[in-house]
């Protein structure tokens, strides 16, 4: 019957419908006549040899009316064709074709109707196929398992997703007992269950498949019981393993929560509309030695003290209405008497409509910082008779060194009041002489270069009289005057800076006596040295040339020693230098100091100098014309001085290149003396060009 079936599956299928179909079945019955004609003659009867087929085929294609349709064509072309008189339509030809007719009209309708009703029967088969495969379809692509086992617990049909949780085949299951694959029950727990399910018709739980690899599979089934002629049960089966997972970890969440609030380093606890205790962690409880069960129920204020359960009392209806509460101190009675110190700060749980529902309180333990803001006071009350008392001025200055606390000692020592200190700073106690030290040394210790720093300095009262103090200064960091300010010591040492000075004086006096004396005497064996060479002179004629020079050149050192015993200087005075080597020449000079300010040598430059400037005038002097004097001017060449030594001297007499000047070039400084020889005429002479450091001008001139 298979072929039938699918033969009339395909027909459905192809049947036409409206106008077409007409067309088709007029085509059938044309061609059905012209078949019966071709295969015999006319009066051979047998009109409706092929029409009849041509009517089945025509409601197999088109459906019952157009099979119909297809009888009556075929009722007119036999009456009109096969009936005498042929090709014609008389009363005659009606009256012998009637029941030819009336019985092709009953078997067409007949046909057309069994037709019809082949067909209905293929639409419902079909649609009850497709309504099956649609069923199979939507089973096999849920995600969830699903399966049928009889009432006796045997699979009788399992889906693929089913097939996938547990890891075994379709074939595999389909030779398993419920008992098999669930995890949790024994056979007999699975058999009271089917009992029961049959019972109530529907059931829903949580259990666990054993999968194929060894595991187990966390399921939630939801079977229902159907009653047919073979009593079977429909089995959802929904892997909730990812649910398990999450369950697990939101319940180890909230244990971690339940944790962190019993154990919290603060203390919780809720209250109700009553001011009532309703939840309490367990860090509180510990702190005040209670029970749960000893705090629970019973009102907030039997646990404090008088004080803060009046305050407690008066603030509870506001802080209901405003809902929150910051940073109050309390104090709770413990268990043994003790009080404890808390900071507390609150927020109320309100329902939809806005009405008090309880409170959230937190509270930290401040026994600790109790006890340092005590420590602190006392600190800074020892801080304070330290600072009033002490013997030395103390001060407090701001980031712009005004002062916004000073010692009576401070102000004692400076003869201002502490009012009028506020509007003053260190700058402005500080003498002109000592100002940029000062600026300096608060610039670094301000832009944290110095951390601190110590200085000996002159200060200026407010009635003008300037002492000397001995500071220290300091920088801090915080407080309530701002992120930085510095805190000075000033020790007046007027006393010791003048008992100081006094002795300094005593022993500049003392080594003054003691070098003037020692130059006085280096002097004096000079010209001693002198004398015996002089009398050496006397005595070896051919060696008073040469005498006569080392007697030149020990006299002008011995004038560097005689300057320095006078004056007491380490320093020598260039002009005066130069005034003892021409009084010592003992010859005619002219002498011009054109010098507006004071000129030094510096003293190891001072003895070659003078060696040179006696060298050139000595050679001056012998070498100049009988009647012409020595010259020597002294001036300024932009910053240099300008020494010029000068002679008119006898026709053929030339020194430039005598031994004596190459000796005072060989003696001149290499840097900052510089010396140029020059003969015009009759007239020579010798420019010294002196700079510093050789001189030292002390109005800072050079």
């Amino acid at each position: 019957m298979s072929w039938i079936e699918g033969m009339f599956d395909r027909l459905t299928l192809r049947q036409s419908r409206g106008t077409f179909g007409y067309l088709i079945v007029a085509a059938l019955m044309c061609t059905a006549l012209l078949v019966r004609i071709a295969v015999a003659p006319l009066e051979a009867g047998l009109q409706y040899l092929t029409f009849f087929p041509a009517v089945a085929l025509s409601a197999i294609l088109c459906g019952f009316w157009p099979g119909l349709f297809a009888v009556l064509i075929g009722m007119c072309m036999a009456t009109f064709i096969f009936v005498p008189p042929y090709y014609s339509i008389s009363l005659h030809s009606l009256q012998v074709a009637f029941w030819p007719n009336m019985v092709f009209l009953v078997d067409g309708f007949v046909v057309c109707s069994a037709v019809a009703a082949m067909h209905r029967y293929q639409d419902k088969l079909n649609a009850v196929n497709v309504g099956s495969k649609r069923a199979r379809q939507i089973i096999e692509a849920t995600s969830d398992g699903f399966w049928l086992c009889d009432i006796s617990g045997k699979i009788l049909d399992v889906n693929s997703s089913y097939c996938r949780m547990t890891g075994f085949t379709r074939q595999e299951l389909l030779a398993m007992h419920i008992s098999d694959i669930d995890a949790n029950e024994s056979q007999e727990d699975a058999f009271a269950h089917i009992q029961w399910v049959i019972e109530h018709g529907f059931d829903v739980f949580e259990t666990q498949h054993r999968c194929k690899g060894g595991g187990l599979a966390n399921l939630e089934i939801s079977v229902s019981f159907v009653k047919e002629q073979e009593n079977y049960f429909i089995v959802f089966a929904r892997d909730i393993t990812e649910r398990k997972r999450i369950e697990a970890e939101i319940g180890k969440t909230h244990a971690e929560l339940e944790d962190l609030y019993n154990n919290a380093p603060c203390g919780y606890h809720s209250l109700g509309i009553d001011g009532k205790i309703i939840q309490v962690n367990q860090t509180e409880l510990n702190w005040l030695g209670y029970t749960r069960e000893e705090m629970l129920g019973r009102k907030i204020m039997d646990f404090q003290t008088p004080l803060s359960a009046k305050v407690f009392e008066i603030n509870y209806p506001r802080f209901k209405r405003d809902g929150y509460i910051l940073d109050i101190e309390v104090e709770m009675l413990r268990k043994d008497g003790t009080v404890l110190p808390l900071l507390l700060s609150a927020n109320t749980v309100n329902d939809a409509d806005g009405n008090f529902v309880m409170s959230r309180t937190s509270l930290i333990d401040i026994t600790d910082r109790k006890r340092m803001e005590n420590e602190l006071r006392e600190s800074e009350s020892r801080f304070r008779q330290l600072f009033e008392k002490a013997p030395i001025g103390i001060a407090l200055g701001q980031q712009d060194q005004k002062f916004f606390a000073t010692n009576a000692a401070f102000c004692k020592m400076f003869g201002y009041t502490g009012e009028e200190l506020a509007h003053l700073s260190i700058i402005e106690l500080t003498h002109p002489d000592d100002l940029d030290l000062t600026r300096k040394m608060l610039s670094g210790l301000l832009e944290g270069d110095i951390s601190e720093y110590f200085i000996e300095k002159k200060y200026v009262r407010k009635n003008g009289e300037v002492f000397w103090g001995r500071a220290i200064a300091t920088k801090f960091a915080g407080g309530d005057y701002g992120s930085r300010y510095t805190m000075g010591m000033v020790e007046d040492i007027s006393e010791r800076v003048e008992r100081e000075a006094q002795r300094l004086s005593e022993v500049k006096e003392q080594r003054d006596v003691l070098v003037r004396e020692v130059q006085h005497r280096i002097k004096n064996h000079l010209q001693g040295v002198v004398g015996l060479l002089r009398q050496s002179a006397i005595d070896h004629p051919d060696l008073v040339d040469v005498i006569n020079a080392a007697v030149g050149k020990i006299r002008s050192i011995a004038i560097i020693h005689g300057l320095q015993a006078s004056t007491l200087s380490e320093e020598v005075s260039l002009a005066d230098l130069m005034e003892h080597i021409i009084d010592a020449t003992c010859a005619r000079i002219e002498y011009e100091n054109s010098l507006k300010q004071p000129v030094f040598l510096n003293r190891e430059e001072a003895v070659p100098i003078a060696l040179v400037l006696n060298e050139l005038l000595t050679n001056a002097c012998k070498h100049r014309s009988a009647n012409s004097p020595a010259i020597v001017r002294f001036g300024t060449s932009g910053d240099n001085i300008l020494i010029t030594i000068a002679n008119h001297a006898d026709a053929g007499r030339q020194a430039a290149d005598g031994q004596g000047l190459n000796l005072v070039r060989s003696l001149l400084p290499r840097k900052s003396a510089h010396l140029e020889i020059g003969f015009v005429g009759d007239v020579f002479t010798a420019e010294l060009m002196l700079s510093a450091p050789v001189t030292i001008s002390k109005a800072g001139l050079i």
